[in-house]
């Protein structure tokens, strides 16, 4: 119905025009979200993901390109770069094995196009992330039912079902978090600890209260004009480091509340009572490659050992160690220990083993950058922080703690997302601080988001 002179259309009157762009990106989040977890095997394992985003990034370098290589991710790349060549000059050295080169190799190729890729698709975009987190998260629980690799079939909940739900309960808990809810959200990711702490899934109770620690903001900002917690970057540093302490210490009494009082299985207390005893206790107990990787990254600490270095004696100064102090360790995803090459069970020293000095640069820039993020994260109360508080401990432990290879490299580049996102965002203004009575929950959120240019929901 034509309007009359002077009136105004309501603005539910107004169609919205259908953003294409805007969906094909959605759409490519979900597709590599959902096909993330599927692999099979061609000289080493390929996820469908990576056969998919080789071929999108051409276009994606022809609309996003510019995105790519902007000045948070220049020296990310060139370190990577650097890792490469570190790689290719220690497997000509090493006169490593054609199949294990290319291994070696393909391992940081694919991690730089995961990056490079994932960085055009989501960076600056909150939706097209969660749309990717939820895609993966559904995918991972149907592959865990359905089509268990090893490990899963042996630990379904550490290695199946746990990563999968524990990004949807991070996703309810940021809805909690936006309204101001606190202690439902506390609740919610105190239920899903106590499931893993029954199960037996350590650091996932650590993270979870991690989380909590960071991001709950127990004491406010300010109450008027007093400021109760520091603004410089040190400061907050500190109060970071500290929160992730207490955090940790519970962490720790947890576990061992929960061996003392038996509601964990025999087989389950005997491996947490045996780590304790052992040297470094139980954060070390579980991880003894860490050990022979440190003697290996001694024996030749400028040259690596090559791509997928099969060293006996290395494997047997594992054996000795876990013999020593009767640790059963559990076989985790990608570990080639077994097989003979060289243990680490760790992306910082693992990457030093096979590509030596050149190989570790990398990692070691990376630390302090995701520390800056945590800072960040912890500094302000946006309505994923939750979720990105998490994936940014998730990162920082992988670095010492979890093998790279398999999914860990499109997921490692997800992380690197939300790394480079965090940096870049803008600090709030002053007047948008919390501010209130000590302990009192505020009602309305506050709502925090990176300072997007005008085209950041387009392709």
């Amino acid at each position: 119905m034509p309007l009359l002179p002077g009136k105004r259309r309501k603005p539910r009157d107004i169609p919205r025009r259908f953003n294409v762009s805007g969906f094909l990106g959605g759409a490519l989040c979900v597709i590599v979200g959902a096909i993330t977890p599927f692999s099979f095997h061609f000289v080493g394992d390929l996820f469908f993901s990576e056969i998919f985003l080789p071929l999108v990034l051409p276009f994606l370098l022809v609309v996003k390109g510019r995105e790519m290589f902007r000045s948070t991710m220049r020296p990310i790349l060139l370190l990577m770069g650097l890792w490469l060549a570190g790689q290719i000059l220690t497997d000509i050295f090493r006169q490593t094995a054609m199949e294990n080169w290319l291994r070696g190799d393909a391992n940081i190729i694919f991690f730089g196009i995961d990056l490079l890729a994932l960085v055009a698709l989501m960076s600056k975009n909150d939706n097209r992330k969660i749309l990717f987190v939820v895609a993966y998260a559904i995918s991972r629980l149907v592959e865990a039912r359905f089509s268990p690799s090893v490990e899963e079939g042996r630990f379904p909940w550490k290695f199946g079902y746990a990563p999968g739900l524990v990004l949807l309960t991070l996703l309810a808990g940021c809805y909690f978090y936006k309204r101001r809810n606190y202690p439902l959200m506390i609740l919610v990711f105190l239920a899903f600890s106590a499931v893993n702490v029954v199960m037996n899934y350590r650091s996932m109770v650590l993270f979870m209260l991690l989380v909590i620690a960071m991001t709950v903001p127990i004491v406010p900002e300010r109450v008027g004009r007093l400021q109760l917690l520091p603004r410089g970057p040190t400061a907050r540093l500190f109060v970071t480091a500290a929160l992730a302490l207490a955090a940790g210490g519970a962490a720790l009494g947890v576990v061992e509340l929960a061996t003392k009082s038996g509601i964990l299985g025999a087989e389950q207390q005997e491996k947490n009572e045996k780590q304790a005893q052992s040297l470094g206790g139980i954060l070390l107990g579980g991880r003894p490659e860490i050990l022979v990787s440190s003697r290996a990254i001694l024996d030749s600490p400028i040259i690596g050992h090559g791509s997928w270095p099969k060293e006996p004696r290395y494997t047997e100064m594992l054996t000795d160690i876990e013999a020593r102090y009767g640790i059963h360790v559990d076989l985790e995803s990608g570990d080639e220990s077994r097989a003979g090459v060289i243990p680490s069970h760790s992306s910082l020293f693992g990457s030093w083993v096979a590509a030596g000095i050149a190989g570790a640069i990398f990692w070691f820039y990376l630390l302090p950058q995701v520390v800056k993020a945590l800072v960040k994260v912890t500094s302000l109360r946006f309505t994923l922080a939750p979720l990105y508080a998490y994936l940014l401990v998730n990162l920082f432990w992988d670095i010492f703690f979890s093998p790279f290879n398999g999914n860990h490299r499109i997921l490692a580049a997800f992380d690197l997302v939300i790394m480079i996102d965090t940096l870049e965002a803008r600090l709030p203004a002053l007047a948008a601080e919390v501010s209130g009575h000590i302990g009192r929950f505020a009602r309305r959120p506050l709502v925090w988001r990176p300072s997007l240019p005008a085209d950041a929901n387009r392709f």
